[in-house]
């Protein structure tokens, strides 16, 4: 099996913060590599920060992972798509590719528009990929 890195993402950094109590939705593993980061080996996902590592969701790794490798669209690629996405003609692999597109476009123009940039905004921003893309795999 291989094992599987991203960056740690934003509001995975405020376990540490008591004000935002999320260290008791954790738990804690007895191991890790000292090294800040977001991993999946098989059927174990975990997160490390600080040099503690949290027990993770393998959903949202997954997730995140697909938000990352979306495919980017042309202009003239996304006004075709959306042309037959009205018509009805696209598959589902088109469908999804298109929505998660969309996905992502939306949080990069809520990324920029964004007035106070700092951690907490980074950690909204995160919460949000995963719960729409959650969300939009329940459909």
């Amino acid at each position: 099996m291989k094992l599987k890195i991203l960056k740690l993402q934003p509001f995975m950094e405020l376990v540490h913060n008591p004000k935002w109590g999320m260290s008791d939705s954790y738990e804690v593993l007895p191991f890790s590599f000292n090294r800040d980061g977001w991993y999946l080996h098989g059927d174990l996902c975990w997160f490390e920060f600080r040099g503690t590592a949290y027990k993770s969701s393998i959903l949202e790794f997954n997730n995140a992972l697909e938000i990352l490798n979306v495919k980017c669209f042309r202009d003239c690629e996304l006004r075709a798509f959306e042309l037959l996405e009205k018509e009805r003609l696209l598959n589902l692999k088109q469908l999804k590719d298109l929505n998660t597109y969309r996905l992502k476009m939306e949080l990069k123009a809520i990324a920029s528009k964004s007035k106070f940039r700092g951690k907490q905004c980074l950690a909204r921003l995160s919460l949000k990929i995963i719960n729409l893309n959650i969300g939009w795999r329940k459909r």
